[in-house]
């Protein structure tokens, strides 16, 4: 199968899904939510839209996606301050749970967008954890679980020839000739996909980064990269002996290599035993504590009671205040 026949039939599935919004819900959020459109098995879906001109209804949907622009440009309109955005042809406009999205394309050429659909628990399971390295993305993700009404989405660039294109077909060609093996094969594509974004995010925001103190920039790294660092990867990364960037830490922001780590490892924690459905062992490893047992203690000390009594307090407070 060539990528043309592969789109001709995820353009049929398209259309043959009911996309529709729930015209018998009780509020107009629920009205709004469009309902995933793979079966329950299914993990990921692969879907193409093809037309000349495209123009769908406001809606929401309760999972992740990515659309990509594979011939020609689109706009992508949000609720939040009504704002539309121009994805031209090779970038992607990623968007979370929940958020308020349409797409339109002008009338007069043909559209061809390639979405790739994720269900929220899926996605926690198998790709949260690899692409937590970048804090944007973290937050990213984690405010999806945060926010029901969330409006984020990421609109990311690329340039031309990079192999974001290729991975696409890939996943085309095999979901549209999908069978018992195809979910499985999917998974590390998807993975490799996520991860030139939080490449090409990260270039992004170095290029628009402005130039920052020698503490903040130390500071920063040190929580972009919590889970994995240590004093003597920090040092040899701005080219400082570790105990004149320990001494300097201290005298420039009152608080040492450490105590800086520590409170990036424990708010990462909180965000995601709050607004994840990972397990504490799981989170544990994610914020560089190998050993769970490390991370209890830890955890304890900082926050003054264990991870599940932290997650069951908060809860409380939050159903005390919405009452």
């Amino acid at each position: 199968m060539n990528m043309e026949e592969a789109i001709e039939i995820l353009n049929h599935n398209y259309h043959e899904r009911v996309w529709d919004h729930n015209e018998t819900a009780r509020t107009e959020e629920e009205k709004m939510m469009v309902p995933w459109p793979g079966t329950e098995e299914e993990q990921i879906v692969i879907s193409a839209h093809k037309d000349v001109g495209i123009f769908q209804k406001f809606h929401r949907h309760d999972f992740f996606f990515v659309n990509f622009a594979y011939r020609g440009d689109f706009k992508a309109l949000t609720r939040e301050d009504d704002q539309t955005i121009t994805i031209h042809e090779n970038d992607c406009y990623m968007a979370q749970p929940y958020s308020g999205y349409a797409v339109t394309a002008d009338a007069g050429s043909e559209n061809t967008i390639i979405a790739i659909l994720i269900k929220r628990n899926g996605f926690f399971n198998e790709f949260f954890a690899p692409l937590s390295s970048s804090l944007k993305l973290f937050n990213f993700f984690l405010h999806a679980e945060n926010d029901p009404k969330s409006d984020t989405a990421f609109y990311i660039p690329f340039e031309t020839g990079e192999p974001i294109r290729p991975l696409v077909e890939l996943m085309c060609i095999e979901y549209a000739g999908k069978d018992e093996h195809t979910q499985t094969i999917l998974k590390p594509l998807v993975l490799a996909f996520f991860l030139y974004l939080m490449k090409r995010c990260e270039e992004i925001a170095v290029d628009e980064q402005v130039p920052l103190p020698l503490a903040r920039q130390l500071e920063q790294y040190i929580r972009d990269h919590c889970a994995h660092i240590s004093l003597q990867a920090l040092a040899d990364h701005f080219a400082y002996h570790p105990n004149y960037v320990s001494s300097y830490l201290k005298k420039s922001l009152g608080k040492g290599f450490s105590q800086i780590v520590l409170e990036q490892r424990m708010k990462n924690a909180k965000r995601i035993l709050l607004y994840s459905s990972l397990s504490v062992e799981r989170t544990a490893q994610m914020i560089g504590y190998p050993d769970p047992s490390n991370f209890y203690k830890a955890f304890r000390e900082y926050y003054h009671m264990t991870p599940k009594q932290f997650v069951l307090d908060q809860r409380n407070r939050q159903q005390k205040k919405n009452r």
